[in-house]
């Protein structure tokens, strides 16, 4: 199991998911080479994602992180399969994957398949 990087209480689902208690640092931390650092330690430089509930993001955290070119922060709301796929790393916090199971828990999903494109597609019963 890795170490979380952000020291924010983690747990590794795998080698590409991390789950995190929350985004918010303290205050000591929350500088640009600080962070670089712990991703550093961690061998992460390049492909972080990070992902939070809607306007989940501390303002100490958001600064912290945002001149590492490597690392994106994105809301639930806002996040897509595009984003997800090109990250090596990526960090969801329980109020993200709680944000998540409501978005998706509406849809009734009967079936996937693929289809001549080799994307996949699902068959939705509604709402």
């Amino acid at each position: 199991q890795l170490a979380c990087p952000l020291d924010l209480g983690c747990h590794s689902v795998d080698q590409g998911l991390t789950v995190l208690q929350s985004s918010t640092v303290d205050a000591s931390e929350a500088k640009t080479a600080v962070m670089a650092k712990k991703f550093a330690s961690q061998g992460l430089s390049n492909g972080v994602l990070i992902v939070d509930s809607t306007n989940g993001f501390s303002e100490e955290f958001k600064r912290s992180v945002s001149n590492l070119k490597f690392v994106k922060l994105f809301a639930v709301d806002a996040l897509n399969v595009y984003e997800l796929l090109r990250s090596k790393k990526v960090f969801l916090t329980k109020s993200a994957i709680q944000d998540l199971q409501k978005r998706f828990d509406e849809y009734k999903v009967e079936e996937f398949f693929w289809t001549k494109g080799n994307d996949v597609k699902a068959k939705i019963l509604g709402k």
